[in-house]
């Protein structure tokens, strides 16, 4: 079975992403239902105090245990968004955008 990240913005606005973040994945799994879809933002609910480059650390471990990544949101204006789209790459993960699942 597939494991899939779904990558979105946290910062600015915390409460809106992680709602937006969440009915994301929850629309994909609807849609999808042979995959798993791994939403970060509430795997990390708990990381609050940790310094912002260890709970991207953690984040990017999370990525590391799945097959592809799914990039939503204003994605490319965020730097964690771009810091784990290019860990994807680089490690020859399958990157896409919700518009390619949807």
């Amino acid at each position: 079975m597939k494991i899939y990240y779904v990558s979105h913005p946290f910062t600015g606005n915390e409460k809106k992403n992680r709602k937006d973040a969440r009915r994301i994945t929850a629309m994909l799994k609807k849609a999808h239902p042979q995959y798993i879809f791994i939403n970060p933002l509430d795997a990390m609910r708990y990381t609050t105090g940790l310094p912002y480059e260890d709970s991207l650390e953690q984040c990017l471990e999370l990525l590391a245990i799945c097959d592809g990544i799914i990039m939503t949101g204003k994605w490319k204006d965020s730097e964690g968004c771009t810091r784990e789209c290019v860990s994807a790459a680089l490690a020859g993960k399958k990157i896409t955008e919700l518009g390619d699942w949807i």
